[in-house]
Parts: structure tokens; sequence; C-alpha cells
């Protein structure tokens, strides 16, 4: 199946990116979703989407080597604009011409395929851990467009 750079790169950089041609009425993080649904073959709940995303990213990598270093790039490229970002409609307009070098630099859309049936499981002792947080609980707390998803209770404290 074919997704957008930007929703694979959501899942190898951890950072929620918006799409060009995104679905109006869609979440920031929809996109992350979307693909682990379809690379492990299972709906997740918000409380799997961690464990979910690590083994997707894992595969994108095994299918797409090249996508390792761009990944790495992005993360980093992103970091500096936002630390050298005045303000934030700055840090925005940056963000916005840094996505369109990115879509006319890369392969769009890249082509997915499910994680093989052997593999896909998740990782020991991983759901355990991640029982014992009261997913009502759990919010997503996005940055600005990047939408840097960082799991939280609902009193703001880091889950990890």
């Amino acid at each position: 199946m074919q997704f957008h750079l930007r929703e694979v790169l959501s899942i190898t950089t951890g950072i929620v990116m918006r799409n060009r041609d995104e679905t109006p009425g869609e979440a920031p993080f929809d996109c992350v979703y979307k693909v682990c649904d379809f690379m492990r073959r299972h709906e997740h709940d918000t409380i799997e989407l961690l464990v979910a995303a690590d083994s997707c990213c894992k595969e994108i990598y095994r299918q797409h080597e090249w996508l390792r270093n761009v990944s790495q790039t992005v993360r980093d490229q992103i970091k500096l604009m936002r630390d050298n970002a005045p303000d934030e409609a700055d840090f925005q307009q940056r963000l916005t011409a840094y996505f369109a070098e990115l879509d006319a630099t890369y392969p769009d859309p890249v082509d997915l395929y499910p994680i093989p049936p052997d593999d896909n499981h998740l990782i020991p002792g991983s759901l355990e851990i991640l029982r014992g947080i009261n997913p009502t609980a759990v919010v997503f707390r996005l940055d600005g467009i990047t939408g840097d998803v960082e799991e939280v209770t609902e009193d703001g404290e880091s889950l990890f």
C-alpha cells in the first residue's frame, strides 16, 4: 500500500507531520494509526500505539533502508529549526518550506507492506508495562504543526 512520505516519517521520526492533502477533520496523529493498522493488520487502541509504532518503524527500515538516514536528518533539522526560530510564526514558516523541500526531494508516496505474520508480535513485556496505565488518562500533547507526540497523564506528567 502507498503512504505519503510524511505519514511514513511520522512513524520513523516520532514527529507527527501533517500531509499536503490530508482529509479535513482528520486528527494529526491519524496517520500513525493508519500506517500501524495496515502494517500490523490490526486496529490499534491508543494504549497499543507506542509498541505498534516501534515495531512498524523497524519494519519500515527493513523495507526502505534509505529512510533511516532521512529520518535522522529530519529529526535533526526540525529540532534545529525549533531551536533557532525567534518565534512560533517563524518556525511554522521554516517548517512549511522544509516540508516542501522534503516533498520535492524524496519519493512520495512510499510503498509499504505488512509485517510478515511470523514477525508481527508485540515486544515481550512491553504491553504488560502499558497495561498499568489507564487508557482514558492518556492524552497526546501536540507541538504545533509538527505534532511532536508526548504521552502524558491527565495532569500533564510524562508517562515515559
